[in-house]
Parts: structure tokens; sequence; C-alpha cells
């Protein structure tokens, strides 16, 4: 589980299991992942957006991977999804004002669907902040899904 860029490497995780295998690991050891709130499941894309939003995270995403083609497609989570493979199913939320999050998260669960994978989204009316600080209120919906998906 992870929000934000936490969000970013947990989906990565579980998509692109060349950093499982530097631990000795595959993506059956991976039960299901819980996603909150990302908007960076593609960082070319992600960063050739016209948003002021995008303009910020791209100055993060440059930081933290560079612009270099490949290695942006490396740390895409949704270009890492490939037919053939088992990936754990998932568990997503994005704020219902963040445009962005929604067409990540639509490009991303075409592609591990159609890659045979399970994905839930659930849009919900809450800022970025607030989506993290209700999956730690017990009485908040992201609480109880993220509880009945874990539980399974």
């Amino acid at each position: 589980m992870g929000h934000s860029a936490g969000a970013h490497l947990v989906d990565l995780r579980a998509t692109n299991d060349r950093y499982l295998i530097e631990k000795g690991m595959t993506l059956k050891d991976i039960k299901g992942v819980i996603s909150l709130d990302t908007a960076s499941l593609n960082l070319a894309e992600r960063k050739a957006e016209d948003r002021r939003e995008a303009n910020i995270v791209g100055g993060m995403i440059d930081a933290a991977f560079g612009s270099d083609p490949k290695t942006l497609a490396d740390a895409s989570s949704t270009l890492a999804i490939h037919p053939g493979k088992q990936y754990p199913p998932f568990l997503m939320f994005c704020g219902a004002k963040r445009a962005s999050c929604q067409v990540q998260h639509k490009k991303f669960a075409d592609a591990l669907t159609k890659a045979g994978g399970q994905v839930s989204i659930k849009v919900v009316p809450l800022s970025h902040s607030e989506i993290n600080q209700a999956a730690g209120q017990t009485d908040s919906s992201i609480f109880k899904d993220s509880l009945n998906f874990i539980r399974g």
C-alpha cells in the first residue's frame, strides 16, 4: 500500500518483476496492492501533460528518474504490464477532481485487464491529501474498502 509517490512505487513493484527478481522474489509473492492517488503510472505521458500539477510533478520525475525515455518506460507501471504474467490484484483510489489520475488509472486498468489481471478503481470525492488521511480513519470508505480487500 502506498500514497502518491509511494503508490507509484508499490504499483511498479507489482508490475515490473525486475525489482522483485533482484531480491529473489516473484510477482506471486505479492498478494495484493492498494494504491492511493497516483497519477504517475506512465511517467513520459505524465511529464507531457499540459497541466500545472503535471508540470510540478514533471520536475519531481526528472529529479528521481532523469529524462531518458528507456528509464522512464522502465519506471512506468502501465508499460510493465504484459500478457502471460500473473499479476496480483489491485485496489486503486483516485480523486474525482484529478483528471490525470483518472486517465492514468483507466489506461492501467485496461492494460492489466487485457493481461488477465484484476483491478478495482474507486474514484472518490476527496483531495490528494484527504485520500491519504482517510486511509487511516476507520470510519472512511477508503479504510473499509482497503480492509475488505486485505481480508479477501
